[in-house]
Protein backbone atom coordinates (compact mmCIF):
# COMPACT_ATOMS: atom_id res chain seq x y z
CA UNK A 1 0.00 0.00 0.00
CA UNK A 2 1.47 3.15 -1.02
CA UNK A 3 2.59 5.78 1.59
CA UNK A 4 -0.07 8.68 2.64
CA UNK A 5 0.42 11.76 4.50
CA UNK A 6 -2.47 10.97 7.12
CA UNK A 7 -2.43 13.32 9.73
CA UNK A 8 -0.46 12.21 13.08
CA UNK A 9 -3.62 12.41 15.23
CA UNK A 10 -4.66 8.82 13.48
CA UNK A 11 -0.66 7.39 14.25
CA UNK A 12 0.38 7.15 17.91
CA UNK A 13 3.70 6.00 16.50
CA UNK A 14 4.36 9.04 14.92
CA UNK A 15 2.71 11.42 17.78
CA UNK A 16 5.13 9.58 20.45
CA UNK A 17 8.27 10.49 17.59
CA UNK A 18 6.80 14.23 17.55
CA UNK A 19 7.27 14.06 21.24
CA UNK A 20 10.62 12.98 21.71
CA UNK A 21 11.51 15.70 18.57
CA UNK A 22 10.24 18.53 20.78
CA UNK A 23 12.30 17.56 23.79
CA UNK A 24 15.56 17.45 21.06
CA UNK A 25 14.37 20.68 19.85
CA UNK A 26 13.94 22.53 23.27
CA UNK A 27 17.54 20.70 24.61
CA UNK A 28 18.86 21.97 21.82
CA UNK A 29 17.79 25.91 22.13
CA UNK A 30 19.22 25.87 25.78
CA UNK A 31 15.74 25.83 27.68
CA UNK A 32 17.23 22.90 29.71
CA UNK A 33 20.72 23.70 30.55
CA UNK A 34 22.62 21.60 33.50
CA UNK A 35 25.74 23.99 33.76
CA UNK A 36 28.01 26.41 32.98
CA UNK A 37 29.26 24.67 29.29
CA UNK A 38 32.09 27.29 28.72
CA UNK A 39 35.36 26.28 29.38
CA UNK A 40 37.56 28.03 32.17
CA UNK A 41 40.14 28.96 29.63
CA UNK A 42 41.73 28.28 26.78
CA UNK A 43 44.82 25.63 26.11
CA UNK A 44 47.48 27.75 27.01
CA UNK A 45 45.34 29.71 29.86
CA UNK A 46 46.01 29.01 33.54
CA UNK A 47 42.84 28.94 34.37
CA UNK A 48 42.45 25.72 32.76
CA UNK A 49 45.40 24.42 34.25
CA UNK A 50 44.58 21.15 36.29
CA UNK A 51 46.30 18.64 38.88
CA UNK A 52 47.97 15.13 37.24
CA UNK A 53 47.55 11.87 38.78
CA UNK A 54 50.88 11.86 40.07
CA UNK A 55 49.81 15.18 42.06
CA UNK A 56 47.02 12.73 43.22
CA UNK A 57 49.07 10.33 44.16
CA UNK A 58 51.68 12.26 45.95
CA UNK A 59 49.40 13.38 48.11
CA UNK A 60 48.04 10.80 49.69
CA UNK A 61 51.49 8.93 49.66
CA UNK A 62 53.96 11.66 51.54
CA UNK A 63 51.66 15.20 51.27
CA UNK A 64 53.48 16.88 49.02
CA UNK A 65 51.42 19.97 47.72
CA UNK A 66 51.26 19.53 43.87
CA UNK A 67 51.61 22.06 41.36
CA UNK A 68 49.58 22.93 38.62
CA UNK A 69 51.17 24.29 35.45
CA UNK A 70 51.83 28.27 34.42
CA UNK A 71 50.11 29.66 31.78
CA UNK A 72 52.03 28.38 29.34
CA UNK A 73 50.82 24.97 27.79
CA UNK A 74 53.80 22.53 26.25
CA UNK A 75 53.59 19.29 24.49
CA UNK A 76 54.88 16.68 25.93
CA UNK A 77 58.07 16.06 24.33
CA UNK A 78 58.10 12.35 23.47
CA UNK A 79 55.12 9.97 24.11
CA UNK A 80 54.40 8.05 27.35
CA UNK A 81 56.45 5.10 28.68
CA UNK A 82 56.45 2.42 31.38
CA UNK A 83 56.34 3.88 35.14
CA UNK A 84 56.04 7.66 33.69
CA UNK A 85 52.87 8.23 35.97
CA UNK A 86 50.94 6.33 38.52
CA UNK A 87 47.20 5.13 37.33
CA UNK A 88 44.41 5.29 39.42
CA UNK A 89 44.75 1.23 40.84
CA UNK A 90 47.61 2.60 42.37
CA UNK A 91 45.90 6.11 43.96
CA UNK A 92 43.06 3.72 45.45
CA UNK A 93 45.60 1.42 46.82
CA UNK A 94 46.95 4.91 48.58
CA UNK A 95 43.38 5.96 49.71
CA UNK A 96 42.49 5.26 53.49
CA UNK A 97 39.95 2.43 54.37
CA UNK A 98 37.44 2.20 56.95
CA UNK A 99 37.94 1.33 60.08
CA UNK A 100 34.44 1.48 62.50
CA UNK A 101 36.52 -0.69 64.93
CA UNK A 102 39.68 1.06 66.15
CA UNK A 103 39.33 4.65 64.03
CA UNK A 104 39.13 7.68 65.96
CA UNK A 105 36.40 9.66 66.38
CA UNK A 106 36.87 13.24 67.86
CA UNK A 107 36.03 12.45 71.38
CA UNK A 108 39.35 10.29 71.08
CA UNK A 109 41.79 13.28 70.11
CA UNK A 110 42.61 16.05 71.77
CA UNK A 111 40.62 19.46 71.41
CA UNK A 112 41.19 21.68 68.68
CA UNK A 113 43.95 18.53 67.27
CA UNK A 114 43.48 17.99 63.34
CA UNK A 115 42.74 14.01 62.03
CA UNK A 116 41.54 11.67 59.75
CA UNK A 117 38.39 10.30 60.37
CA UNK A 118 37.66 6.00 59.19
CA UNK A 119 34.69 5.66 60.70
CA UNK A 120 31.11 5.88 59.78
CA UNK A 121 29.36 9.35 60.36
CA UNK A 122 32.72 10.92 60.79
CA UNK A 123 35.28 10.37 57.21
CA UNK A 124 37.55 12.90 56.08
CA UNK A 125 39.14 15.63 57.99
CA UNK A 126 37.58 16.50 61.40
CA UNK A 127 39.14 18.32 64.59
CA UNK A 128 39.04 16.30 67.90
CA UNK A 129 36.92 17.50 71.07
CA UNK A 130 38.68 15.48 73.86
CA UNK A 131 39.95 17.77 77.25
CA UNK A 132 42.94 15.81 78.21
CA UNK A 133 42.25 17.55 81.53
CA UNK A 134 38.71 15.88 82.36
CA UNK A 135 38.06 12.18 82.07
CA UNK A 136 34.89 11.34 80.63
CA UNK A 137 34.02 8.63 82.94
CA UNK A 138 34.38 8.70 86.76
CA UNK A 139 34.66 6.37 90.27
CA UNK A 140 31.63 7.88 92.33
CA UNK A 141 29.39 4.51 91.88
CA UNK A 142 28.05 2.82 95.26
CA UNK A 143 30.89 0.79 96.47
CA UNK A 144 33.13 2.08 93.39
CA UNK A 145 36.67 2.82 94.64
CA UNK A 146 39.93 3.90 93.12
CA UNK A 147 42.38 0.91 93.47
CA UNK A 148 45.86 1.31 95.36
CA UNK A 149 48.98 -0.45 95.30
CA UNK A 150 50.96 -1.42 98.33
CA UNK A 151 52.64 2.18 98.33
CA UNK A 152 49.01 3.70 98.18
CA UNK A 153 49.50 4.80 95.03
CA UNK A 154 47.29 4.58 92.00
CA UNK A 155 44.89 6.53 89.48
CA UNK A 156 43.88 4.59 87.10
CA UNK A 157 41.72 1.72 88.01
CA UNK A 158 38.76 1.73 89.46
CA UNK A 159 36.57 -1.17 91.32
CA UNK A 160 33.14 -0.71 90.38
CA UNK A 161 31.96 -3.31 93.57
CA UNK A 162 29.96 -4.80 90.86
CA UNK A 163 32.77 -7.58 89.46
CA UNK A 164 33.54 -4.90 87.19
CA UNK A 165 36.89 -2.52 86.75
CA UNK A 166 37.16 0.59 84.53
CA UNK A 167 40.26 2.00 83.22
CA UNK A 168 39.87 5.83 83.94
CA UNK A 169 42.81 6.75 82.35
CA UNK A 170 43.45 4.92 78.94
CA UNK A 171 46.99 5.73 77.20
CA UNK A 172 47.66 8.62 75.39
CA UNK A 173 49.28 7.61 72.11
CA UNK A 174 49.25 9.71 68.96
CA UNK A 175 47.35 12.87 70.52
CA UNK A 176 44.50 10.70 71.31
CA UNK A 177 43.24 8.59 73.83
CA UNK A 178 43.18 5.03 73.87
CA UNK A 179 41.32 2.11 76.06
CA UNK A 180 39.75 5.03 78.23
CA UNK A 181 36.19 3.90 80.20
CA UNK A 182 36.71 0.96 79.19
CA UNK A 183 35.05 -1.14 81.36
CA UNK A 184 36.86 -4.89 82.26
CA UNK A 185 35.40 -7.87 83.70
CA UNK A 186 37.27 -8.18 87.20
CA UNK A 187 37.47 -12.26 87.13
CA UNK A 188 40.06 -12.56 84.58
CA UNK A 189 40.20 -16.19 84.04
CA UNK A 190 35.95 -16.84 83.42
CA UNK A 191 36.15 -16.92 80.28
CA UNK A 192 37.96 -20.21 79.93
CA UNK A 193 40.37 -21.12 77.11
CA UNK A 194 38.78 -21.27 73.90
CA UNK A 195 39.14 -21.49 69.76
CA UNK A 196 38.74 -18.32 68.50
CA UNK A 197 36.51 -19.49 65.68
CA UNK A 198 33.19 -20.98 66.76
CA UNK A 199 33.21 -24.62 66.87
CA UNK A 200 30.47 -27.42 66.84
CA UNK A 201 28.74 -25.86 69.87
CA UNK A 202 28.95 -22.12 69.04
CA UNK A 203 31.31 -21.74 71.49
CA UNK A 204 34.26 -19.88 70.62
CA UNK A 205 36.35 -16.68 71.68
CA UNK A 206 33.88 -14.58 70.60
CA UNK A 207 30.49 -16.28 71.23
CA UNK A 208 31.86 -17.06 74.39
CA UNK A 209 32.27 -13.14 75.74
CA UNK A 210 28.84 -11.89 73.96
CA UNK A 211 26.96 -14.36 76.42
CA UNK A 212 28.19 -12.92 79.71
CA UNK A 213 25.76 -10.88 81.43
CA UNK A 214 25.17 -9.89 85.20
CA UNK A 215 22.79 -13.95 85.40
CA UNK A 216 25.76 -14.87 84.07
CA UNK A 217 27.39 -17.94 86.86
CA UNK A 218 30.39 -17.91 87.75
CA UNK A 219 31.13 -14.35 86.74
CA UNK A 220 30.31 -12.44 90.00
CA UNK A 221 28.66 -9.97 87.83
CA UNK A 222 25.98 -7.06 89.40
CA UNK A 223 26.14 -4.97 87.07
CA UNK A 224 22.86 -5.19 85.40
CA UNK A 225 24.64 -5.59 81.92
CA UNK A 226 22.77 -7.88 79.29
CA UNK A 227 23.71 -10.30 76.65
CA UNK A 228 25.55 -8.64 73.90
CA UNK A 229 26.81 -5.37 76.12
CA UNK A 230 30.43 -7.98 76.58
CA UNK A 231 32.83 -8.38 73.59
CA UNK A 232 36.04 -9.71 73.23
CA UNK A 233 38.72 -6.72 73.13
CA UNK A 234 40.82 -5.22 70.30
CA UNK A 235 44.62 -5.90 69.89
CA UNK A 236 45.02 -2.38 70.83
CA UNK A 237 42.66 -3.00 74.01
CA UNK A 238 44.69 -5.34 74.83
CA UNK A 239 48.23 -3.66 74.39
CA UNK A 240 46.86 -0.37 76.42
CA UNK A 241 46.18 -2.86 79.19
CA UNK A 242 49.13 -4.63 79.94
CA UNK A 243 51.13 -0.49 79.20
CA UNK A 244 52.06 1.67 81.88
CA UNK A 245 50.85 3.88 84.04
CA UNK A 246 49.81 0.33 86.14
CA UNK A 247 49.59 -1.88 83.75
CA UNK A 248 48.40 -5.24 84.21
CA UNK A 249 50.19 -8.52 83.62
CA UNK A 250 49.85 -11.97 85.45
CA UNK A 251 52.90 -10.63 88.25
CA UNK A 252 51.10 -7.48 88.74
CA UNK A 253 46.99 -8.07 88.47
CA UNK A 254 46.25 -5.33 90.26
CA UNK A 255 42.25 -4.81 91.10
CA UNK A 256 41.67 -7.77 88.73
CA UNK A 257 41.71 -11.21 89.64
CA UNK A 258 42.78 -14.88 88.09
CA UNK A 259 45.10 -13.31 85.75
CA UNK A 260 46.54 -16.20 83.58
CA UNK A 261 50.23 -16.33 82.90
CA UNK A 262 49.01 -17.60 79.82
CA UNK A 263 47.67 -16.33 76.55
CA UNK A 264 44.54 -14.53 75.77
CA UNK A 265 42.73 -13.73 72.55
CA UNK A 266 42.08 -10.28 70.53
CA UNK A 267 39.18 -10.19 68.15
CA UNK A 268 41.30 -8.59 65.63
CA UNK A 269 42.07 -11.02 62.74
CA UNK A 270 45.59 -10.63 60.61
CA UNK A 271 45.00 -8.46 57.25
CA UNK A 272 45.10 -10.97 54.35
CA UNK A 273 44.99 -14.37 56.63
CA UNK A 274 41.69 -14.57 57.56
CA UNK A 275 41.85 -17.61 59.35
CA UNK A 276 44.79 -16.17 61.95
CA UNK A 277 44.27 -13.75 64.98
CA UNK A 278 46.55 -12.15 67.16
CA UNK A 279 46.73 -12.31 71.07
CA UNK A 280 48.50 -11.39 73.73
CA UNK A 281 51.01 -13.02 76.48
CA UNK A 282 49.57 -11.62 79.93
CA UNK A 283 52.59 -13.20 81.39
CA UNK A 284 54.73 -10.49 79.57
CA UNK A 285 52.69 -8.27 77.64
CA UNK A 286 53.93 -9.51 73.99
CA UNK A 287 51.41 -10.17 71.00
CA UNK A 288 51.81 -12.39 68.31
CA UNK A 289 49.54 -14.18 65.71
CA UNK A 290 48.40 -18.04 64.91
CA UNK A 291 45.74 -19.62 63.04
CA UNK A 292 42.14 -19.65 64.94
CA UNK A 293 41.87 -23.36 65.60
CA UNK A 294 43.97 -22.73 69.20
CA UNK A 295 42.42 -22.79 72.43
CA UNK A 296 43.50 -19.17 74.53
CA UNK A 297 41.97 -17.44 77.27
CA UNK A 298 38.87 -15.15 76.59
CA UNK A 299 38.85 -11.76 79.17
CA UNK A 300 35.82 -9.84 77.65
CA UNK A 301 35.07 -5.51 77.76
CA UNK A 302 32.46 -3.72 77.08
CA UNK A 303 32.22 0.29 76.53
CA UNK A 304 35.23 2.47 76.49
CA UNK A 305 36.06 4.74 73.94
Amino acid sequence: MPWSPTPTAYHPYLRALSGASAVVLLLSTGAVVAGELDPPGGPGSEASALYTLQDLYNRLDTGEEGAKRGAGFAEPTSGPTAGTMHDLDAIMDKMPEKDDTDGAKAEDVTKDKTFWGLTDGEWGQQTGTLNPETAPCNCDGDGASIWKNDQQEGTRWCDNGDGTVTDLLGLMADGKTKGRCLVWLKKADWGGQKLWIDGNNDDGANTRAGILSADTDGAGLSDGSVVGDWRLPTLNELQVLTADPEKILSGSPGPFTDVQQNFYWSSTSVPGRASDAWFLNLNNGRTGNIDKAQFFYVWPVRGGQ
